[in-house]
């Protein structure tokens, strides 16, 4: 329990650490769009998904990763198929 509080407490003031300097993290195309929304909507499922599988038990360094890297796809898909098409057809309208 002790390991994992330290664990997350460290990446919380890791990734604060980052995001609050300029110039550490590189910048993303423009052109990659705009993820967050797909991030949110399917983490949480995908978190549920993995944990029934059993890959909590594996660690919550590799459930982390495992479950960002695969949030991050769908919500690329989600971009690129959905939500930039919609975008688009949405302008053309107006």
């Amino acid at each position: 329990m002790c390991k994992t509080v330290v664990f997350v407490f460290g990446f919380a003031v890791f990734v604060l650490a980052l995001g609050g300097r300029q110039g550490l993290l590189p910048r993303l195309p423009e052109k990659m769009g705009d993820w967050s929304y797909g991030l949110f909507l399917y983490g949480f499922p995908v978190q549920q998904v993995l944990a029934m599988f059993g890959l909590a038990d594996a660690g919550i360094a590799v459930f982390a990763i495992a479950s960002t890297a695969i949030s991050l796809a769908f919500a690329g898909l989600s971009w690129f198929s959905v939500e930039k098409p919609a975008l688009a057809l949405g302008r053309s309208s107006h």
